[in-house]
């Protein structure tokens, strides 16, 4: 993902293959509004905080490409999993599914995590950026917050999947997360 071109992320994204699919479209998204964000930042020279902005914006960046690379891998366990429990492999095939649903689930809720970090970030350099650069951070922050929110609904989807048993103590506390993140860059941009 890091090294091909982007025609070759997008026909990733539509090829019939399920991965990589929405979680990754959403930290690629985020990880874009995180290089406008370091733009600003960088290109503010008035605004005293810009280039630490600029720095944490590089900082998520890459942290966003990490788990949207980190996403293809737990999809994938998914499948496996959803693969094995239906051909009845060895060993208990529901819990293996259950485990790879809640692995899934922790990448697209640090997704949202990141997103609005960088949703936060760039309603700052919306507000403190030099001005004609005040638009690309308020983009930066709608794309930021558009992809907290497709990654939280990533997090409500992988847990409806989840098949009952004491596995599921753990979803609550995904799906909370998931909600703070998505209110977190919602209020980002209130002035």
């Amino acid at each position: 993902m890091r090294t091909g071109t982007l025609d070759e992320l997008l026909d990733g994204l539509a090829a019939a293959a399920p991965s990589p699919a929405g979680g990754t479209a959403a930290a690629v998204v985020a990880a874009m509004a995180a290089s406008l964000v370091a733009m600003v930042g960088r290109g503010s020279p008035d605004w005293p905080a810009g280039p630490d902005a600029a720095k944490r914006a590089a900082g998520l960046r890459e942290r966003l490409l990490a788990l949207g690379e980190a996403d293809v891998q737990a999809f994938g366990a998914v499948l496996a999993a959803a693969r094995a429990a239906r051909g009845g492999g060895p060993g208990d095939g529901r819990r293996a599914l259950a485990e790879a649903l809640l692995d899934a689930s922790a990448v697209p809720l640090e997704i949202a995590e990141r997103a609005a970090d960088v949703a936060d970030l760039a309603a700052s350099a919306a507000r403190e950026g030099r001005g004609p650069l005040r638009l690309d951070a308020e983009a930066a922050r709608l794309l930021a917050e558009a992809a907290t929110r497709a990654a939280s609904l990533l997090v409500s989807g992988n847990l409806s999947a989840l098949p009952d048993g004491p596995w599921s103590e753990r979803a609550p506390g995904l799906l909370e997360g998931a909600g703070r993140a998505q209110a977190r860059a919602a209020g980002s941009g209130a002035a």
